[in-house]
């Protein structure tokens, strides 16, 4: 029924169920006591316990805790993902005793193959470099060669007496990955949402590709491709039907575009899943099919909150390599992020905002110049513009 083979542990259940569940990926394993409850007799799937059941009894029982969670199928059910696992077996203390002997260091990641995978090798796999940056949806006649993808002019946001976003210049150009970076409660997901055409500004006007975001909504947002940090996918959709309702609420052409959504699913590593529904997806996965209805419809302007926020190292590598890609081929990239080492090895430049205004923007050798910081990273830096009282001050007056 249960046996251990190599690096993994593999569960049976007769014809209806077989796990494999890498060592590397068990975080605890213990006896539990003996339960009377349903689910008994039969694998089964606990959603709100994010629980596996594969017991053919009340006796015997043994609970694994995954580090993360993991993707099981039942039988004819829906793909699912699990954290925590409870089986039966005949001798409780000798597999214990056994498995625990083979469970790598409990400070171990449940991502090192992945990783290894992906050592030694910065090139774009194939999937990736395969995503074009091409417009799918047509526009109306606009500049092409404008030179500024997004211009924010004393754009403002109050609530009340409170200012989220006091007055703030930005400008970004046509085909630079841009970050926009502030401490928690900064105004970057306030001014994103404004960019976006999703929260109404107080005063200022905001400018895609020379479309102003409020007069002319429809076309500067079809230039526009958007991830929240929190992104909204919809449960009972497919992967693959989210993606093309994205593209059609685009009125994207549906000449080539189940190709399109191919290469997408398939450079976000997501082809394997693109027919389960969007409820059985972890969060990283979620994320990533966010993204792909983001791109669907060849945005000029993609726009990012946290991109890489709840990936797991190999998705984020996947994401990072994607939007170098893009950049290659010309495509406008404005991300906030709480990475900083993201950001400054990604970004051409990058904003730092600070209690809603900008208090430092330009490539990271000009804020180290401008700061006086020439040895610094710019985490330093950011810690030092961000810093509060006197030490704030400081830096203030070098800018």
């Amino acid at each position: 029924m249960r046996g251990k083979t190599g690096d993994n542990l593999i569960i049976h259940f007769g014809t209806t169920f077989k796990g494999v569940i890498p060592l590397s990926n068990i975080a605890d394993v213990k006896q539990a006591g003996k339960i009377r409850t349903k689910g008994l007799g039969f694998a089964s799937y606990v959603p709100e316990e994010s629980l596996l059941r594969v017991t053919a009894g009340d006796r015997n029982l043994i609970h694994i805790e995954l580090k993360e969670p993991q993707r099981f199928k039942i039988s004819l059910r829906r793909p699912f993902f699990a954290q925590k696992v409870l089986i039966n077996v005949d001798e409780p203390e000798a597999f214990l005793e056994a498995l625990n002997q083979r469970i790598p260091s409990r400070g171990e990641v449940s991502h090192q193959a992945p990783l290894q995978y992906f050592q030694g090798s910065r090139q774009i796999p194939d999937e990736i470099g395969r995503i074009s940056f091409e417009r799918v949806v047509e526009e109306e006649k606009t500049d092409t060669s404008y030179e500024w993808a997004l211009e924010a002019q004393s754009l403002e946001k109050d609530y009340g007496t409170s200012k989220a976003v006091d007055g703030i210049d930005l400008r970004v150009k046509a085909g630079e990955v841009f970050g926009f970076l502030g401490p928690n409660g900064a105004g970057k997901t306030t001014t994103m949402n404004m960019v976006m055409g999703l929260l109404r500004p107080s005063g200022g006007t905001v400018k895609v590709f020379g479309r102003d975001v409020w007069k002319e909504p429809l076309a500067a947002k079809k230039l526009l491709g958007y991830v929240a940090e929190h992104p909204i996918v919809y449960d009972r959709l497919t992967g693959r039907e989210f993606v093309r309702f994205s593209a059609e609420l685009y009125g994207a052409p549906r000449d080539g575009l189940e190709d399109r959504i191919d290469q997408l699913l398939a450079g976000f590593d997501l082809a394997d899943a693109a027919d389960d529904l969007v409820r059985t997806y972890s969060q990283g996965m979620r994320r990533k099919i966010a993204l792909a209805a983001a791109l669907v419809h060849g945005p000029r302007l993609l726009m990012l909150d946290e991109p890489t926020n709840g990936v797991d190292p190999k998705g984020a590598w996947v994401i990072k390599n994607l939007l170098r890609s893009l950049a290659a081929q010309g495509a406008t990239v404005f991300m906030s992020t709480h990475v900083l080492e993201v950001a400054e090895n990604m970004c051409d430049r990058v904003a730092i905002i600070n209690k809603g205004r900008i208090v430092a923007e330009g490539t990271v050798n000009e804020l180290k110049e401008k700061s006086k910081m020439p040895d610094s990273n710019l985490e330093e830096i950011f810690l030092a513009l961000t810093a509060s009282g006197e030490a704030q001050g400081k830096v203030f007056a070098s800018l």
